[in-house]
């Protein structure tokens, strides 16, 4: 389970975009801000100072490109609304602990075999 706000950028957003692409688990909050673009060629100004630029994006096997403008969509959309945060609570949180608790319940891990004999050598 992995949450997800709008505060969430950059590699935030890579980082969620292949736990999608590989069904790693479930993402709970709202989608990321968008900003997922890389900058790999700062130019040096004559004060001292840099330029940047963004210049590359990311696509997935799709074809599509990821987040950019857009965002990292979560699978559970859940809003930390105002009332609740005053009154203590994290909706994204709690929710984000429901749904972990329930997927445990419904698909528990799975037993290790016992340690084999250890070789002669």
């Amino acid at each position: 389970m992995f949450l997800s706000n709008e505060q969430n950028g950059s590699d935030g957003e890579a980082f969620l975009m292949h736990v999608k692409a590989r069904n790693l688990g479930t993402i709970v909050g709202v989608p990321s801000w968008g900003g997922l673009v890389g900058i790999i060629n700062a130019q040096r100004t004559i004060d001292g100072g840099t330029v940047q630029q963004s210049n590359n994006a990311f696509y997935g096997r799709e074809g599509k490109w990821w987040v950019e403008n857009h965002g990292a969509d979560p699978d559970l959309t859940v809003e930390n609304d105002p009332a609740s945060a005053l009154q203590g609570h994290d909706r994204q949180l709690e929710v984000g602990i429901e749904t972990l608790l329930k997927q445990l319940k419904d698909n528990p891990t799975p037993a290790f075999p016992a340690v084999p004999a250890y070789p002669k050598r």
